[in-house]
């Protein structure tokens, strides 16, 4: 049920259905990106939470856990 991971320049989430639907981007709340496809790459620009929610038809069909990208503490 989600996951927390180190934030690292270059990560990407990868979106990936049978056909094609309307796939939104979330990142902190707020919508990123929205596109109407059955593939999609987004690259994790920022530490925070993000998710994917896919619509077909307007109509809700796949709504992601949340994954949380953040910044490692400092090493000591």
């Amino acid at each position: 049920m989600g996951a927390r991971v180190p934030f690292e320049e270059g990560q990407n989430l990868y979106v990936s259905l049978p056909s094609a639907a309307e796939i939104t981007l979330v990142h902190n709340g707020r919508r990123m990106d929205s596109r109407e496809d059955c593939r999609a790459v987004y690259e994790v620009s920022e530490a925070g939470v993000y998710r994917v929610e896919v619509r077909r038809g307007g109509v809700p069909w796949v709504f992601s856990n949340p994954i949380c990208f953040e910044f490692a503490p400092p090493e000591s």
